[in-house]
């Protein structure tokens, strides 16, 4: 099963690489400061110095100012969770305030976590391409929870016959002393564990997958 799941992933990122590069383009030219890669010439140069005026970055940033206050505005509901309408009237009465304390938890997690600033930052890329928000629990705070808009250089989709989306594919770089806390009780190559021995603060490629099973989601990660 490992080793198909490994097949999906380069054939995926095959496929995705193709398109990285035209992002990557995109990137050069409207949101250097966002893609370091992009940023970077082929003389080794920043690529501002092609920039001619700031049009195209001034009109991605008012973009992606108008989608996050009009589908997130901060001091107005934009979402609650409520139970489905097939469901019967007594089912419904018994969910109904169960559904609303989930909202107000859901909703002071974010309104207490960066999201507002993480989705602006997602949402530019969003007008390039695919936005990615990745939301972890803070590593210091376990009450908090913490959004960060991911590059989408960074994964790659794997779809149906149907075009929908059947898995996600990631890779993280991840310094070693972090492993053990992202990853308890996971299993690393010999190498690796004397590399971290020897650099605690060694990066560590590692690839993620979150593939669809049956009627739900699967998680599994290893090293690049």
């Amino acid at each position: 099963a490992f080793a198909h799941l490994r097949k999906r992933s380069e054939k995926a990122w095959g496929i995705a690489n193709t398109w990285h590069t035209t992002i990557k383009d995109a990137y050069r030219w409207v949101l250097p400061e966002r893609y370091t890669v992009a940023s970077t010439g082929r003389d080794g140069q920043p690529n501002y110095s092609n920039l001619f005026d700031s049009t195209g970055q001034t009109a991605l940033t008012d973009f992606a100012a108008f989608v996050t206050e009009a589908l997130y505005p901060f001091d107005q509901e934009w979402f609650r969770f409520a139970p489905k309408d097939t469901l019967p009237n007594g089912a419904k009465d018994i969910l109904r305030p169960m559904a609303d304390k989930f909202t107000l938890t859901v909703r002071q997690l974010i309104d207490e976590s960066n999201f507002h600033s993480a989705i602006l930052a997602a949402n530019k890329d969003l007008s390039l391409g695919t936005r990615f928000l990745r939301i972890d629990l803070d590593p210091y705070d376990e009450t908090r929870i913490v959004f960060a808009a991911m590059l989408p250089t960074t994964f790659a989709i794997d779809e149906d016959r149907h075009g929908v989306i059947a898995g996600v594919f990631m890779k993280i770089k991840i310094r070693g002393v972090e492993l053990e806390r992202m990853f308890p009780g996971g299993e690393f190559s010999d190498q690796t564990r004397r590399q971290i021995e020897k650099d605690p603060e060694c990066e560590v490629e590692i690839c993620e997958a979150v593939t669809r099973i049956d009627d739900g989601w699967q998680y599994c990660a290893w090293e690049a």
